[in-house]
């Protein structure tokens, strides 16, 4: 880079061919100002974002609250209803394995035990 700018140096010399008028950056701010139009300044009334947000987080929170408030009150109903027991917990099951044939167990490779553990898992 430092041998280009002493190619240019050398090609040009030092002089730069741009002139600013006199005074010119001392009249310029003054320049510009006037050239503006006169406009008076509009006032908005600013008020903290927290506070404009606060009746919303406060809606929200308060359905949040009622959404797992309701979630777990129909997760105790459920839990508690017959018709959600599972097949190992009910008396049908247990008279079924009671009648159980042990020929059939012989040929399907299945005892009692197994038969409580499938029925477990599902």
């Amino acid at each position: 880079m430092a041998k280009t700018e002493e190619h240019i140096e050398k090609k040009f010399g030092r002089q730069t061919p741009f002139t600013v008028p006199e005074g010119y950056f001392e009249q310029l701010q003054k320049n510009v100002m006037d050239a503006l139009p006169e406009q008076t300044a509009k006032v908005i009334p600013m008020t903290p974002r927290r506070r404009a947000m606060m009746p919303i987080i406060t809606a929200a929170a308060s359905v949040c609250v009622a959404i797992c408030g309701v979630t777990v009150w129909l997760h105790k109903v459920s839990a508690n209803d017959p018709a959600n027991m599972s097949l190992a917990e009910s008396a049908e099951f247990h008279e079924m394995l009671s009648n159980y044939d042990e020929n059939s167990s012989d040929y399907i490779m299945l005892d009692k035990d197994d038969m409580y553990t499938y029925m477990l898992q599902q």
